[in-house]
């Protein structure tokens, strides 16, 4: 099984940076997506019911289901839940709430409908726009010291988090080797030539 800490490294990797210091302080602490008991309705504990539906149609589209699980399927949206009530800071928790509303509220306006009732190509439509904003954001923050966090860019953070802190998503998608071949705690220096740096 992977480590956290390396996990953290897989997952900024993937998402093209860092990984926020909150993510990090979430993910360190234990915080892991565990799939839904079927039959059973999620608490949320931060996500209002319309937000929650949204961020579950997001991260379907996200990480979709295919012939293997999807980040619904393994619990990505009660894991964001988590997250935002108890590891990010208000300042985050506005970003997240105001683009959740902002992908309802464009959503209306393109096809009278919120974004979780949406077909699956109006909905990459729409998140394939956000996505480019928030690349161009990214862009012209380089250099700056505190630059403010695209929802867009959390969402994929979180929901991609989520998906590799599964027992699902950790196992069948990621390998982690902790001592690659045998273990020998007498070796000669002589065999060896130079000790290790790492």
């Amino acid at each position: 099984m992977i480590d956290r800490r390396e996990l953290l490294q897989r997952a900024a990797a993937m998402l093209g940076g860092a990984v926020s210091a909150s993510a990090a302080a979430g993910v360190l602490a234990g915080c892991v997506a565990t799939p839904p008991v079927e039959g059973d309705t999620p608490d949320y504990s931060w996500f209002t019911p319309t937000e929650a539906a949204t961020m579950t149609a997001l991260a379907a589209r996200i990480i979709p289901a295919t012939d293997t699980l999807g980040a619904v399927e393994v619990g990505a949206v009660p894991y964001i839940d988590n997250m935002m009530a108890n590891y990010h800071e208000p300042q985050e928790r506005q970003i997240l709430r105001e683009g959740l509303a902002r992908i309802d509220r464009e959503s209306q306006a393109a096809h009278q409908r919120p974004f979780a009732a949406l077909t699956e190509d109006q909905q990459v439509q729409l998140m394939t726009g956000w996505d480019e904003e928030a690349y161009a954001q990214s862009q012209s923050d380089i250099g700056k010291s505190d630059p403010p966090r695209h929802f867009f860019r959390m969402t994929k953070e979180l929901t991609t988090l989520a998906f590799f802190t599964s027992e699902y998503g950790a196992t069948e998608f990621l390998q982690y080797k902790a001592v690659p071949g045998e273990w020998r705690a007498d070796v000669p220096y002589s065999e060896i030539g130079r000790a290790w740096a790492t």
